[in-house]
């Protein structure tokens, strides 16, 4: 990639970095991680460790090319070699890096790789020339199927048609991807109650995010799991985020049970009326915006 498709880091999230970083590491880890970054003349001074940092990587920002080598370092720090049986700190940490990262058109994936979405071909990498599967190219891989999430942290809950799941499971590997916790219903335990642990999932969530389909709404063989999900989730006054993938009508002997809620359905993102790139960067966004609203 060349110097002119990445644009230079914003000071805000370079300091964000810088914190992360500094809250994470001691002092002599910050001089090894610089080391195995391919810059072993930097080492820690013995001052405040993000302020350090901060001074470090603005100096990087400021020099032809720059961006890249905080690019570089990033990787370093995020690259699961560096966490080893410490997945769970190094979740935390991903998450909070792509809250900042976000601003600057960047993610981090789940290999500690950037992905730069504003690239024409969203899943390039940043850094190296490399490339990983967009969220298209996903849909026909079996790795697109994830591991639902078990644990205390925020995570977002799926609400979608199984019918429905060749467009969902790609979109919510890339949600994963880009370092959110997620969970849906391949996390059910076969001796529980189906229902009750539904309702606790969403109670327990920080995001209701709910696929929309002709499908999910359909009633006509059987009642539709999406229906009564969306009536917990607003019985808890849960947060919505509505994708919807298809064309969909709410059916009015619906609507008036969710008129507290109904803008959030007509103002929902549309998947079948933006290109891949536009999409996944417009639900990244939104989903950033809740989770910081709520924090």
């Amino acid at each position: 990639m060349k110097d002119a498709r990445l644009e230079k880091f914003q000071s805000g999230i370079i300091k964000e970095i810088a914190k992360i970083v500094g809250e994470n590491l001691s002092g002599s880890e910050i001089t090894e991680l610089f080391e195995v970054a391919g810059f072993p003349e930097i080492k820690h001074d013995g001052t405040t460790k993000w302020k350090f940092l901060y001074s470090i990587l603005k100096k990087f920002n400021q020099r032809l090319g720059g961006q890249y080598d905080i690019v570089k370092f990033i990787e370093t720090f995020s690259n699961p070699t560096q966490w080893i049986r410490k997945e769970e700190v190094r979740k935390h940490i991903l998450n909070e890096l792509n809250k900042a990262l976000i601003f600057n058109g960047l993610q981090l994936n789940q290999d500690g790789e950037i992905i730069c979405l504003e690239d024409e071909k969203r899943g390039s990498y940043v850094g190296e020339s490399q490339s990983i599967k967009s969220v298209s190219q996903i849909k026909s891989s079996k790795s697109s199927i994830i591991e639902p999430y078990e644990g205390i942290e925020p995570f977002i809950f799926i609400s979608y048609s199984r019918k429905d799941k060749e467009k969902v499971y790609p979109i919510i590997k890339g949600l994963s991807d880009a370092g959110y916790n997620i969970w849906y219903d391949k996390g059910i335990p076969p001796s529980v109650d189906y229902i009750d642990y539904i309702a606790k999932k969403i109670e327990l969530s920080r995001i209701f995010l709910i696929f929309l389909s002709p499908n999910a709404l359909d009633t006509s063989k059987e009642p539709s799991g999406v229906i009564n999900e969306i009536n917990v989730a607003l019985e808890k006054e849960k947060e919505f985020i509505i994708v919807h993938l298809a064309p969909t009508k709410i059916p009015e002997k619906l609507s008036w049970k969710w008129e507290n809620k109904i803008s959030n359905f007509t103002q929902a993102i549309l998947r079948y009326d933006k290109s891949d790139e536009e999409f996944y960067k417009d639900l990244l966004k939104e989903i950033h915006r809740r989770m910081t609203m709520m924090a």
